[in-house]
């Protein structure tokens, strides 16, 4: 049977070494035992993902610190993504720092979706991962990512700014003592998230001037969010600044629907995770927007009348 691997870049790994350096601790035993190059580290080498949080992981047993929280709470946007600083340096306010963020992060990363969305009246800058919660390392991810988010921000705030609110997906005993005790932080959110300072007229979805028909709008952006758990007709209303009714109605004119829209999304999605990488049924599900195996193997079955493990075995 094949098996995914996951891959990720070396220089993700800067940050922790420079604070081990800095701090006095020995970590090249450590990264020699999971085969990490130790002379390659600071350089741009791709490894296997795996390899690497369990390195980060017995560093964490080892130092007796959420290495996750401590080092990304002190990091700059060019430490964390030099590509995504120079980007986002070109945005002359925060709107429009979103809008950017929300249109070049499928290049930047494949495994993350971001989103700006209201909820109880406020602005968040939400983020899902598409591995399960119950991956390996899966909180270090959230926190790196929840404090690259943050420094996004300051640049367009001030130096100091801290979001009144974060959301974690994760469960509050993995979180550092510190972030539990500050009642910023809450834990158990379908996504992550942060609070920030948006006007009340700020529009999610921007109309960037390019001469697109409605319905390839729809669908593009239906690509990006319909591998979201929330992915629902009320939410992507919310999104275009559509109401249900409406959006039905616009569809249904375009000789579609919500459901089409988000089920060949899906579909296509969940195909090419099960054949091009390989992976097994259960991280498809959690992948194309599915809590629970079982509806996504149901959802699969009306789609290609096989289960997601019949298809997968017939292609490979």
């Amino acid at each position: 049977m094949h098996n995914q691997i996951n891959t990720t870049l070396s220089e993700n790994l800067r940050p922790f070494i420079e604070y081990f350096d800095k701090h006095g601790i020995y970590w090249t035993e450590t990264a020699d035992k999971h085969n990490i190059p130790i002379d390659g580290v600071m350089d741009s080498l791709w490894l296997p993902s795996d390899q690497v949080m369990n390195f980060l992981l017995e560093m964490n047993r080892m130092t007796q610190k959420n290495l996750g929280y401590e080092v990304g709470k002190s990091l700059s946007l060019v430490d964390i993504s030099p590509a995504l600083d120079r980007e986002i340096s070109e945005c002359g306010d925060i709107e429009a720092c979103m809008h950017k963020l929300i249109d070049i992060m499928p290049q930047l990363n494949s495994h993350v979706v971001v989103w700006t969305e209201k909820i109880d009246g406020l602005w968040f800058l939400c983020h899902r991962s598409a591995y399960s919660s119950k991956s390996v390392g899966y909180d270090q991810s959230e926190w790196f990512r929840t404090f690259a988010l943050v420094s996004l921000c300051r640049q367009f705030i001030n130096e100091a700014w801290v979001p009144k609110r974060v959301f974690m997906s994760f469960p509050a005993h993995l979180a550092d003592n510190n972030a539990v005790d500050n009642n910023i932080y809450s834990f158990n959110h379908p996504n992550g998230a942060i609070q920030v300072p948006l006007s009340s007229n700020f529009t999610p979805v921007r109309d960037d001037g390019r001469d697109l028909d409605w319905i390839t709008r729809i669908r593009r952006l239906s690509a990006t969010y319909a591998v979201l758990p929330c992915f629902t007709v009320q939410w992507f209303g919310h999104l275009i600044g559509l109401s249900t009714r409406t959006l039905h109605r616009r569809l249904e004119l375009n000789g579609t629907s919500f459901k089409a829209l988000r089920d060949e999304v899906r579909n296509q999605h969940a195909k090419r995770l099960l054949v091009v990488e390989r992976l097994m049924p259960q991280d498809v599900a959690w992948r194309c927007g599915y809590n629970d195996l079982s509806n996504f193997n149901r959802a699969f079955k009306s789609w290609n009348d096989c289960t997601p493990s019949q298809f997968r075995k017939r292609k490979l």
